[in-house]
């Protein structure tokens, strides 16, 4: 009795190492700070509304004017990738450039601040996610 009931827990725990999923956080980049989310002009937790006008900013310390290019994915309520086709839910393009962004002048760190304001001229959102998607 006591030789099954090792037996059962040792396949417990090999099962449950087996299916466990670990999640692996990925560290950002190091010269990438001052990311904000701003709505007329003041700072907003990114929760909009449909129609809703927001800024995506953040500050790049290397200040080499880099390329940055926006995507957008869109996710049901618990943060799985949604069966939605990209056309569904966007309506223009995503993975454009973000060109709209300023070099420091007379600072001591070099930076380049970028801006990318949603919807624009090229992307606008469709569809929003709610607790009643599955």
């Amino acid at each position: 009795m006591t030789k099954s009931f090792i037996t059962k827990i040792v396949i417990l725990f090999i099962s449950a190492i087996t299916f466990a999923q670990a999640e692996k956080e990925v560290e950002p980049p190091f010269h990438i700070k001052t990311v904000t989310f701003d709505q007329n002009g003041q700072n907003a937790i990114p929760i909009f509304g449909l129609n809703d006008s927001f800024q995506l900013q953040f500050d790049d310390l290397f200040g080499n004017e880099a390329n940055y290019y926006y995507e957008i994915t869109h996710y049901n309520y618990d943060w799985k990738p949604s069966d939605l086709t990209r056309n569904e839910y966007l309506r223009g393009f995503d993975g454009l450039r973000i060109q709209d962004y300023t070099n420091s002048l007379n600072t001591l760190q070099l930076f380049s601040h970028y801006n990318l304001t949603l919807p624009n001229k090229n992307t606008c959102l469709l569809y929003t996610s709610d607790a009643a998607d599955e």
